[in-house]
């Protein structure tokens, strides 16, 4: 975001710009050294788009742009070149191959591999304004379009659109990776808004602002619905609650409410104003619960009382789903016991799918402790009275496996 930023900046003020460039390429380089090639792919495709269009790609080649060039790779070159000394084809095949390049042809999650996901990611992750944002794509085409356009609207464009087409190929999709448009978006909401307001364009503001009651509708009603049971949910444990549910739908009641009293009295300003207060309440309430969700999406608390329970052992049969974080968290060696596939990374530990890989691991083994999930219990089906149910810590079953008694 910064390195994006400081571009603009330095395009607005000509080849002369010394210092914004250099940070351009800083904040790029450490963008690199944070989250892999794409840190520096993300600008370049955004900022080569943006000056082809503007037909000024002789921008790019003054002294600036060079000394840049080195500034970035004296930053972000030497980590990479000691990564490769310390672990060669290691590193190189993980973290180019597989990181990279086997990411744009392989899903690591293939549910999320659809044509709508980034497209509906932006429209979710950017309420309560996703109809202000949709409102702006139609401004920005009527800007792009004026006799002399500001250069920032076809600059915000190209870095929406670089982004986005860079990963929309990709097959390995998540929600996180689309999170550099966001920025962008969010100037080209408020720009929209800013206009509305300006323009007492009470029509549109009024269209968009009922559209939005009708999703705080939704909220509430889901959330009362949700509070009563009333609906089917596989996740009510996740639910610190039901009192918190129903605070909330009335919330959004009162939210919903308001909007429309605002709107009858013309007052477009507090109806901004009221959904901005929207996003520090959501994150609220996302945080009121996590003691409750924890358990189920990290296996901390379950590696860390296994640990109490089995200080002195070395090996500890876990799912796919907990094996980096107990190895983590415990410091143990893992075998992980599960029938889906294998993982997205050659991971250098033996993978169970069957009875008898089980049965032929736990042969004549003395006790030994697991951190599995409940549908991999069948696994251990064979093992009779060995299994030992210990403890359940949200999805994760703790077992010990005694020694097989002989004789």
């Amino acid at each position: 975001t910064l390195s994006m930023i400081f571009f603009y900046e330095g395009y607005r003020k000509g080849i002369s710009a010394t210092r914004e460039i250099f940070l351009f390429y800083i904040f790029a380089a450490l963008a690199v050294l944070t989250k892999g090639l794409l840190g520096i792919v993300f600008p370049s495709v955004s900022v080569v788009l943006f000056l082809g269009i503007k037909k000024d790609l002789k921008y790019f080649f003054n002294k600036n742009f060079l000394k840049g060039l080195l500034i970035f790779l004296v930053l972000a070159l030497p980590w990479y070149l000691y990564m490769i000394n310390t672990f060669g084809n290691a590193f190189i095949s993980e973290f180019f191959q597989n990181d990279h390049i086997r990411r744009i042809t392989a899903a690591e999650h293939p549910s999320n591999d659809k044509w709508y996901f980034y497209p509906a990611t932006m429209l979710l992750g950017t309420f309560p304004w996703s109809f202000v944002i949709l409102g702006s794509f139609f401004y920005l085409g009527k800007r792009l379009w004026e006799r002399n356009p500001n250069p920032l609207y076809l600059y915000l464009t190209c870095w929406v659109v670089g982004v986005f087409v860079t990963l929309q190929f990709a097959h390995s999709k998540l929600a996180s990776y689309i999170l550099p448009v966001f920025p962008a978006l969010a100037v080209l909401g408020g720009d929209y808004l800013s206009h509305l307001l300006e323009k007492r364009n009470g029509g549109m503001f009024s269209l968009l602002a009922i559209f939005t009651a009708l999703v705080y509708l939704l909220f509430l009603v889901f959330f009362f619905l949700l509070s009563r049971q009333l609906i089917p949910f596989n996740y009510y444990q996740y639910v610190p609650s039901q009192e918190i549910l129903f605070k909330f739908s009335a919330l959004f009641l009162f939210c919903t409410v308001l909007i429309m009293l605002f709107l009858l009295r013309k007052r477009y300003s507090s109806i901004v104003y009221l959904m901005a207060a929207q996003v520090p309440l959501i994150l609220l309430f996302a945080f009121i619960p996590y003691k409750n969700i924890e358990p189920y999406v990290s296996s901390q608390e379950a590696a860390l009382h296994l640990l109490k329970l089995d200080p002195e052992g070395d090996t500890i049969i876990t799912s796919k789903f907990f094996a980096r974080g107990v190895h983590y968290y415990t410091d143990k060696n893992v075998v992980v016991v599960d029938q889906s596939s294998n993982f997205f990374s050659a991971h250098p530990i033996l993978f169970m799918r069957t009875y008898e890989q089980v049965s032929d691991f736990l042969k004549d083994r003395k006790e030994i402790y697991c951190l599995v999930r409940k549908n991999q219990m069948h696994l251990f089906a064979y093992q009779g009275d060995r299994v030992e149910l210990i403890e359940q810590i949200g999805d994760a079953l703790i077992l010990r496996i005694n020694p097989l008694i002989k004789g």
